[in-house]
């Protein structure tokens, strides 16, 4: 197991499919910078996804990257996610826009969004694949073609 850095978007799915305690299983470690956890906590996100911000689970830490340069198009969440993630040299940022997935392939990291989270843990035996994707709030964006394909692949 390694250490993962997490941007809010997976982890506010995760938390809201009830699915947030496969990420401990897979990844070990998962660190998130302050501004990670501001998102999670501002009150338009769910209660529930404000709740597992105020109280984080053992498995979760907290950490200010040194620095966090301003990436045009990005969020402060995923500037931060990226620069903590180069900063611990932890290859692997958790991350659903397109844009910053694009910044953290430029810069060296690989990112995996919701569904490639979902895909390791169903691979796992931790999740039933197509009942947590058929539970997917309806707020998360995705193509439903990428979901068939998923399916498809099992």
């Amino acid at each position: 197991m390694s250490v993962v850095v997490s941007d809010s978007s997976p982890l506010n799915f995760l938390v809201r499919l009830g699915a947030e305690g496969v990420l401990p299983r897979l990844f070990g470690r998962v660190l998130v910078p302050d501004e990670v956890v501001a998102e999670l906590s501002h009150p338009s996100a769910p209660e529930l996804v404000r709740g597992f911000a105020d109280r984080p689970p053992a498995w979760l830490e907290v950490r200010t990257p040194r620095s966090t340069p301003e990436i045009p198009r990005l969020h402060r969440g995923e500037s931060a996610a990226i620069a903590l993630a180069i900063e611990l040299e932890s290859r692997l940022v958790l991350m659903d826009d397109r844009a910053a997935r694009h910044e953290a392939i430029r810069r060296g990291l690989r990112p995996v969004g919701l569904l490639g989270v979902l895909d390791r843990a169903a691979r796992a035996g931790l999740i039933p694949l197509r009942e947590t994707l058929q539970a997917l709030p309806s707020d998360y964006r995705i193509d439903p073609a990428l979901v068939r394909r998923l399916l498809e692949e099992r």
